[in-house]
């Protein structure tokens, strides 16, 4: 941990930390609160920044790495936010944290920065309204940061089949600030990302319709990140049929992905560990979007 405080009655902690599944290889990650990660790498000069949304409203988390002779930030003028060195995944980061109101422009300085250092630190902007008609707010939980780990990213594919004769998959890509899925059929497309969370966090459950308009039907395509102890997901549909899905890792984390054909309904999912038993289950599912569910 490298920051903490409370705003508006609730505990807050920005720490780097490991977001890899046990096992795999370290995959470090800036955190708030244990979950909404963003990869990071030792390097001074990147920062980023949060918004929760409706968990935590008018609200805003940032963070900056700085060389060691820099012993911390001021923001918007008067907040000092100390600099504090901690090790994950056998580097050190020298790194200030801090909360802000999103009701004005984020300012960050440095006082007496050394040579090739500016006294003005520029942060990404949190958009918490669309500016205009064709902009959205970002996801909240999702960071945006400047270093984006180097825009590594990692993808994989989930799941794939038939459908009345169509061919469909379902991939993720894992990128720093972000999961993406995409749910392909027969030349379309839809896709749409969530943030990223910790193995034991809130797990993200995404739905993804598609029409196959050459077959005259459709469906909706479902991926979760599930926790590391999950050997199956147990689906429930509306006709009371039910499939057994075999998670995939990709990047050190375990997702699970399905369709739904557009005649049916998703009304429930069960989490299974090794030995078949339940570790939890929701009917809290999404139609569109992503819901997130901590097990």
């Amino acid at each position: 941990m490298f920051a903490a405080g409370t705003v508006d009655g609730h505990a807050w902690r920005l720490a780097v930390q490991d977001i890899a599944d046990p096992g795999y290889p370290c995959l470090p990650a800036i955190t708030i609160n244990g979950t909404d990660a963003d990869w990071v790498y030792p390097d001074p000069g990147n920062r980023g920044v949060v918004a929760l949304g409706p968990a935590l409203p008018g609200v805003g988390f940032g963070f900056v790495q700085l060389p060691a002779s820099i012993d911390g930030v001021t923001v918007n003028g008067g907040q000092k936010a100390p600099a504090v060195t901690v090790a994950a995944c056998g580097d050190r980061y020298h790194v200030a944290g801090f909360v802000y109101s999103l009701a004005k422009p984020l300012r960050v300085t440095v006082a007496n920065p050394p040579p090739g250092w500016p006294a003005v630190i520029t942060m990404p902007v949190v958009t918490t309204q669309p500016p205009s008609q064709t902009a959205t707010p970002e996801t909240p939980g999702q960071w945006i940061s400047t270093d984006s780990a180097r825009d590594q990213t990692a993808s994989g594919t989930l799941a794939s089949g038939r459908l009345s004769g169509q061919s469909w998959y379902i991939q993720v890509q894992s990128g720093p600030d972000y999961d993406c899925y995409a749910f392909n059929g027969q030349g379309y497309q839809m896709g749409s990302c969530g943030p990223l969370s910790t193995p034991m966090g809130p797990e993200t459950i995404m739905a993804l319709p598609l029409g196959f308009p050459k077959a005259g039907t459709g469906a909706t395509g479902y991926a979760v990140q599930v926790s590391p102890g999950t050997a199956h997901l147990r689906v429930v549909l509306s006709d009371g049929s039910v499939l057994l899905v075999t998670p995939r890792i990709v990047n050190g984390r375990k997702y699970a992905a399905f369709i739904v054909p557009s005649s049916l309904r998703l009304v429930k999912l069960t989490w299974l560990d090794a030995h078949g038993r339940v570790i939890a289950s929701t009917t809290a599912l999404p139609q569109y979007g992503y819901v997130q569910f901590r097990p």
